[in-house]
């Protein structure tokens, strides 16, 4: 889907630039990157998955947030943080695929049968969720 198609379908809702929900946004995907490590500790590797996409969600949000943006769609909300940040040169490329690839794996851990995660891929997730929240805490602050 791309971005105009989630304005027009009002996946993607323009309102007012809010910074107090971007801040609040931010800090709550700190906490969710906090629990995250915390279930890697206990070896609960799904959780890992859950919390650190939550943590990449609640990142993205900020920036929507600050944007004055409003989501109704976690693929818009990719789609967003590709067209004003990545295609900007703000957010490396290399993300998308990554926001991408954690939503699915979040949705495979929630809803399907099959699928265990191992150490390394909540090891790879978490590294990946740590830069990509480095990098938006210093366009947001």
């Amino acid at each position: 889907m791309i971005f105009e198609d989630c304005l027009e379908k009002r996946l993607l809702r323009k309102e007012k630039p809010d910074i107090e929900k971007s801040k609040l946004s931010l800090e709550i995907a700190e906490e969710r990157i906090i629990d995250a490590e915390i279930a890697k500790d206990a070896e609960l590797y799904s959780a890992v998955i859950v919390l650190a996409y939550a943590a990449m969600f609640h990142a993205s949000r900020a920036l929507l947030f600050k944007e004055g943006y409003t989501e109704k769609s976690h693929v818009c909300l990719i789609e967003f943080v590709r067209r004003f940040y990545v295609d900007k040169g703000l957010i490396e490329k290399k993300f998308i695929p990554i926001l991408n690839n954690a939503r699915e794996e979040r949705h495979e851990v929630l809803y399907g049968l099959t699928k265990r995660e191992t150490k390394e891929e909540a090891e790879y997730i978490l590294k990946e969720t740590d830069e990509y929240l480095k990098k938006i805490k210093l366009i947001i602050k």
